[in-house]
């Protein structure tokens, strides 16, 4: 998290200088940092968009003004596709940054989760749920990916069983997301995520 907020912030400040000098060095630079924040967090590509159109140029029409979000891009794929070879070497599946879409989903779509008292619909390592261990063990010697999917799979069939927790789930995480989680959630999340201790927490 702390690297990944640090990649983010250097990343819009170069692009905002590039605003402010028009020198496509600095345009190349927020794309470097844009695609090693992707490295860092596969979530970090929403932030390309916005990268993109603060780069774009007066007058928008024009072809001039696509060259420096085109260097925003091309600087974040640069830094993106050494790791996505060696994905696809590793792991022999296209694999841009990282398998983790059903390991997220099924950190929060189990019935630990669910049914927790204390934090329901928190997320939590999906190994906390009974049910995804067993399955975790099952899949592990078929390598990443394949847990990927068959907790993906797991968690989609479970979000489906019980669509009122989908709701429960956006508007919990939501407030969390907030910081109006309730002071205990957010000491825990922050203890356990970052490392903190109560005092900084």
């Amino acid at each position: 998290e702390p690297l990944f907020a640090a990649l983010v912030l250097a990343a819009l400040a170069a692009v905002l200088r590039f605003r402010h000098v028009r020198a496509l060095r600095w345009a190349a630079l927020a794309g470097l940092l844009a695609g090693l924040a992707i490295l860092t967090r596969a979530n970090g590509v929403v932030l390309m968009l916005p990268l993109a159109v603060a780069a774009w140029r007066s007058p928008r029409r024009s072809w001039g003004a696509v060259h420096a979000p085109a260097v925003v891009v091309a600087c974040a794929a640069l830094a993106v596709v050494p790791w996505t070879i060696r994905n696809a070497l590793t792991l022999d599946e296209l694999i841009p940054v990282a398998a983790q879409g059903g390991i997220t989903l099924a950190g929060t779509y189990n019935e630990t989760s669910r049914t927790d008292s204390r934090f329901p619909a928190a997320w939590r390592v999906p190994n906390a749920d009974p049910a995804y261990a067993r399955l975790i063990e099952r899949t592990r010697d078929r390598g990443e990916p394949a847990v990927n999917d068959a907790l993906g799979d797991a968690a989609r069939e479970h979000a489906r069983d019980h669509p009122g927790y989908v709701a429960e789930v956006i508007w919990r995480n939501s407030l969390r997301v907030l910081g109006l989680g309730g002071a205990e959630y957010n000491d825990l999340a922050t203890v356990s995520e970052l490392g903190l201790g109560p005092r900084w927490s």
